[in-house]
Order: C-alpha cells, then sequence, then structure tokens
C-alpha cells in the first residue's frame, strides 16, 4: 500500500529496545539490491520478531529522503517526495492518523522494518529469506556506476579529474550516452577526508544526485596530502525518456556547501 497522506505520525513503541538479544541467534549475511544492482550499507540489515529492519538513516538518505533529529521531542522526521514522515516516542492524542511502527536500536543504530521504508519510498520488495537476499525495484532510483582499480581511465577521464582535485567542485560531462559526474574535495593536509555519489534519482523533469561529503574523526590523524575525489557514470538510457533538463546536487556532509553548485542544466538532447 503506497503512503497518500502528506503527514503520517508513526509512534514509536520499541524505539530504544536494544536489539543484541533478540537477534544473537538470528544472525544472518543479508544482501540488498535495488533494480539489480547491489546495494552497499555501513550497518547489516538484522531480523527481530520474524521482521527485517535496515539502518534507517543511511538507508532513507541513500534514497534521497531528509531525515532529522529533534533532541527536545525524541521525533525524528523524514522527508521525501512531498511527503513527511514523524517518527517518535510521544503520543499525540489530537492525531487521528497513527500508525504503530516497531523502530529498534542496534549497537547505537536505530534500525526501520523494511515494509514500511519500502511504502514510504515507494519500492517493490521481494524477500528470500532462506538465502538472504533482498530485491527491491523502483524507475525513480539509479545506482551509478564506478570504475575499479584494475582498469585504467580513459586518457579524458584522467585529465579531467587530474585537473579538478585542487578544487571543492561537482561536474558533470555527457559522452557516449553516459552522465559522468564528478565530486571533488579540494587539497588535504590529513588523511580522513571522502566524498561519494551515493545515487541518481529521477524526479519529474529533474535529476537529483545524492553527494555525501565526510570529514576526519576529531582525532588527530595522518599528516598526508591528499586530493578525495568521487568519479561515477550511468547510462541515460537508464534514466527514461523523455530526457531530464536538470541536474540538482544535494549535497550532504559538508560544513560550508555555499561555494558549490546546486543545479545545472542539461545541453539539449
Amino acid at each position: 500500500m503506497k503512503w497518500k497522506r502528506i503527514l503520517i505520525i508513526f509512534i514509536v513503541f520499541t524505539l530504544f529496545v536494544p536489539l543484541s538479544l533478540a537477534l544473537a541467534e538470528k544472525r544472518q549475511e543479508t544482501t540488498i539490491y535495488l533494480n539489480k544492482k547491489e546495494l552497499s550499507l555501513n550497518v547489516q540489515p538484522q531480523f527481530s520478531n520474524d521482521q527485517l529492519f535496515v539502518p534507517m538513516r543511511p538507508f532513507l538518505e541513500t534514497f534521497g529522503a531528509d531525515v532529522g533529529w529533534d533532541s527536545e521531542t525524541n521525533k525524528v522526521t523524514a522527508r521525501w517526495a512531498g511527503k513527511t514522515v514523524v517518527m517518535g516516542a510521544r503520543h499525540d492524542p489530537n492525531e487521528r492518523e497513527q500508525t504503530v511502527i516497531p523502530l529498534q536500536v542496534f549497537k547505537g543504530v536505530t534500525m526501520i522494518p523494511i515494509e514500511f521504508v519500502a511504502d514510504f519510498l515507494e519500492l517493490e520488495v521481494r524477500w528470500n529469506r532462506e538465502e538472504g537476499i533482498i530485491e527491491m525495484e523502483s524507475p525513480c532510483f539509479i545506482l551509478p556506476e564506478r570504475f575499479t582499480n584494475k582498469e585504467p581511465l580513459p586518457a579524458w577521464l584522467e585529465n579531467w579529474v587530474e585537473n579538478a582535485r585542487d578544487q571543492l567542485d561537482i561536474q558533470f560531462r555527457i559522452r557516449d550516452k553516459k552522465l559522468y559526474l564528478l565530486g571533488t574535495f579540494g587539497e588535504k593536509t590529513t588523511g580522513g577526508y571522502s566524498v561519494r555519489i551515493s545515487a541518481i534519482i529521477r524526479q519529474e523533469d529533474a535529476l537529483v544526485a545524492e553527494i555525501h561529503y565526510k570529514d576526519p574523526p576529531s582525532l588527530s590523524t595522518i599528516q598526508v596530502i591528499t586530493r578525495p575525489y568521487d568519479l561515477v557514470y550511468v547510462d541515460l538510457d537508464a534514466v527514461g525518456v523523455p530526457y531530464p533538463s536538470t541536474l540538482i546536487y544535494k549535497i550532504r556532509g559538508l560544513k560550508d556547501g555555499k561555494a558549490l553548485p546546486i543545479r545545472t542544466e542539461f545541453p539539449a538532447h
């Protein structure tokens, strides 16, 4: 069932219940595929009471949702495609539409049942528990391709990357019916910095690129000159027709993103 209401209040009745004991005897490696491509998550999905839980924030943000936490009300708000979901531990007697959702915490990470995520993000999900495989399908989401370390970059791509790595920037190129995206962090004097383009999402007449910047932890890091970047590409045929006219950059984790472009226009195809 698809969410059709603008605001849905999820009443959490197990928000702070650890999963460690419930999952002690049910550990299993689970692989998630989106449109037949493997989706990488830092925290493995977990089973509890015959339900499959996935890490809430990284999962939702991978699909382009905005996730916020209000420490005063202990509520989490997720927004995606004009819909808003409020997840919190307090009951609002004035709210007519309420859904009970068993959020749980596993090793400090808030987990959410994949059924609710699928409804919210409008995903089709097939779950093979015996083989530990979850297959998700959506025409809106595109996981970008990356070059492996074993294959050399074409000369034009290598020159593009080398000329761009000293600056904080996001750029794109279109060549041979492929869209190439390059995110750079500029020159850094320590390790621990990273940039990753996680997903590309089709929204009406635009493509939205999810770009995550990460600073090193507060602890001391190795003093070394680095120039972090991420280079990905997608086949424009997978985007669908008509081709979008706008590319929007959704930037996460960067303290000062004002220097980066927010949107750009595609050239006419």
